[in-house]
């Protein structure tokens, strides 16, 4: 397999990706941009610490890179099945430090099933938005590094009792479940870990959306 024919094949991954340059690619998957850039130019060969990350974080299919064969990501969505696109926030994150989903922020356009957001009972695709979570304290509903489904909202008064939430406070933003008294006289933030406390709201939040379900992206 030719390095040079492997460095084109790079190239096509980050233009898939929304024309993302070599160091923001780089800075993504935690390598450094002059190995990527080699990497590209074919004057440093895909070793296994290269491969790994880059599989991992954009979960890339290795033998599409290395050969050629197969589909460019894992698990790709076979062009027979309806699809819808939904904001992708690569380097956005929730639960321990993800701030509010503005314009301001990039994002990647994410085709996927509209029978998966169907069955999450999620109408509007436009509405939805795919980001990572990190930490612990929503263990077991969702690990460090899993991507979750936010559905956007406005108001307090329209999640329910329980339901996992993004709050922002005062610009730090959690994933958790939002408790509130069954006469709005009060709310919190619950952990599914017994080992987190729970957080009292005032007035300085603001709910950014509910979580309908979980998923690994293919970028």
């Amino acid at each position: 397999m030719s390095k040079v024919d492997i460095g084109e094949r790079l190239k096509q991954i980050r233009k898939v990706l929304g024309n993302l340059s070599v160091k923001k690619f780089a800075d993504g998957a935690g390598l450094s941009d002059y190995k990527v850039r080699d990497c590209e130019l074919g004057r440093q060969r895909f070793d296994d610490e290269i491969l790994s990350a880059i599989g991992n974080f954009y979960n890339v299919n290795i033998d599409w890179l290395l050969r050629g064969t197969g589909a460019m990501f894992i698990g790709q969505i076979a062009d027979s099945v309806k699809k819808v696109k939904v904001n992708y926030y690569p380097e956005v994150s929730a639960a321990m430090g993800y701030g509010a989903i503005n314009s301001d922020l990039e994002c990647i356009k994410y085709e996927i099933s509209a029978d998966l957001l169907e069955t999450m009972g999620i109408k509007d695709s436009a509405a939805v938005d795919l980001i990572k979570v990190y930490g612990d304290s929503m263990e077991p509903f969702a690990s460090s590094g899993e991507s979750v489904f936010v559905e956007r909202v406005e108001r307090a008064e329209s999640v329910k009792n329980n339901a996992v939430a993004i709050v922002n406070i005062e610009g730090e933003v959690y994933l958790k479940r939002f408790v509130k008294d069954p006469l709005g006289r009060w709310y919190k933030l619950r952990s599914e870990n017994p080992a987190y406390a729970d957080i009292d709201l005032r007035d300085n939040f603001a709910i950014i959306g509910v979580v309908r379900g979980k998923f690994k992206p293919f970028v």
